[in-house]
């Protein structure tokens, strides 16, 4: 399933999940949330192992906040769009 995930800056990109993955939606947003903050990461710069780890696991916190009412609304009108039931 393609879930197309609006940021609150603005941009948007298309992530793919599984949901047969996950058994909750909080489970599949952290997992989200952790990709991308892997992608974030990779690009900053940090002395120290432990504030990268702290910055990560601020991030997924950040995000997850955010991210979980709009999985639950892609997947609302995934299933209302094919009428899965």
């Amino acid at each position: 399933m393609h879930v197309r995930i609006a940021f609150p800056d603005g941009r948007e990109e298309v992530v793919e999940i599984d949901p047969c993955r996950y058994r909750t939606i909080e489970e599949m947003a952290e997992d989200i949330c952790a990709e991308m903050a892997d992608k974030y990461l990779s690009k900053a710069r940090f002395r120290s192992p432990a504030k990268r780890i702290t910055a990560r696991r601020k991030y997924i916190e950040g995000c997850v906040r955010w991210l979980y009412p709009s999985l639950l609304n892609a997947i609302y009108e995934y299933v209302e769009a094919h009428e899965v039931l």
